[in-house]
């Protein structure tokens, strides 16, 4: 995430720790004083701190999936796994231009995000083709209500396309969450541009290429 999403999320995350943790903290020592609290005053403070940290780091890892925490961070759940297609403005010895299957997943926290894209022909595997990472990402909230996944990239090619070749660029996606979809654009530095569409067929990860590949 970046900007005044990433900065409204981590604010409202450590409200929620002070209260949760913090109240816990003093609400222990209070009922429990002889157990929680054995060395004098200053130990609420570094209790209501230690236990502030500690529900920190819980809802930014695993909590903010909650649905009354993800409401109160407004943060929606991206993460998972996404099949669908991608196509190219780039133009092949046939004057065509390229559709090509596409596999992206992505690992998320409260406040991080990160995607792994996968691409090659289509209704085939795809672990000879390319793979690419993110490594700038922004999730923004519109005037519209809608959420909108940014990133930048880095593209790795094994053998497939010429327009597959190593390269960088930058992906624009718009979640629909009534469908579970991924919808957007991509540039890259080589000067091609495409269409992107995915849509979610499970909230793990599998990190493989294959498609249709359903969890254990």
């Amino acid at each position: 995430m970046r900007g005044t999403l990433k900065s409204r999320v981590m604010g409202r995350l450590w409200g929620l720790s002070v209260a949760v943790g913090g109240g816990l903290a003093v609400g222990l020592g209070a009922g429990l004083p002889s157990l929680a609290w054995p060395y004098g005053g200053m130990s609420y403070v570094g209790g209501a701190l230690a236990a502030t940290l500690a529900t920190f780091w819980l809802l930014e890892r695993w909590g903010w999936r909650w649905p009354w925490v993800g409401r109160w961070l407004q943060t929606p759940n991206l993460e998972g796994r996404y099949e669908g297609s991608l196509e190219s403005s780039y133009t092949n010895e046939h004057q065509e231009h390229p559709r090509m299957a596409c596999i992206m997943e992505i690992r998320q926290s409260a406040t991080r995000i990160h995607v792994v894209a996968y691409f090659g022909p289509q209704h085939k595997n795809l672990e000879d083709s390319s793979g690419s990472h993110s490594f700038l990402e922004g999730l923004v909230r519109g005037a519209d209500g809608v959420y909108y996944l940014h990133y930048q990239y880095h593209n790795e090619a094994e053998l497939l396309f010429y327009q597959l070749h190593e390269h960088s660029g930058t992906v624009q996606l718009k979640y629909v969450s009534a469908s579970q979809q991924l919808i957007g654009t991509y540039y890259n530095l080589r000067g091609h541009r495409g269409k992107i569409s995915v849509t979610r067929v499970s909230r793990r990860r599998l990190g493989e290429s294959r498609f249709g590949t359903k969890p254990a």
